[in-house]
């Protein structure tokens, strides 16, 4: 199976770049990597290219979230279009928990202006 997202740190924060449509399997997959190879406590997850999940699909990727991300952090996801950021936005209320805080932003630049706003140093962060 082909993957259809890169993962890299750079400058303390997990970036998530989905090259095709997201797809629950393949979110799944991105977030089990990022676990197990890339966690930081600021992560960025870009789904410009789209994002395919119905109602039942957002929740199953919210409460996966929630059993995965154990820890502290910050999460902001990149979802330009209309049906990207509405989906993304049923996905934070399934996701919504007392450990991750996670907002949706249309752009990168409003995304990263926010990971690096929140308590903690994304310049330092372990990786």
């Amino acid at each position: 199976m082909t993957k259809n997202y890169s993962i890299k740190i750079s400058n303390g924060i997990t970036e998530i770049r989905f090259t095709k449509v997201a797809k629950l399997s393949c979110i799944c997959d991105a977030m089990d990597e990022v676990i197990e190879k890339y966690l930081t406590n600021f992560r960025l997850w870009d789904i410009s290219n789209g994002i395919d999940l119905n109602s039942s699909e957002a929740q199953k990727v919210g409460e996966y979230a929630k059993s995965k991300f154990l820890t502290p952090g910050w999460s902001a996801i990149i979802a330009p279009t209309d049906l990207s950021y509405g989906t993304a936005r049923m996905e934070d209320v399934y996701r919504e928990d007392n450990l991750v805080t996670q907002k949706v932003f249309r752009s990168e630049q409003e995304a990263l202006d926010w990971l690096n706003s929140q308590p903690g140093d994304t310049e330092n962060t372990e990786t």
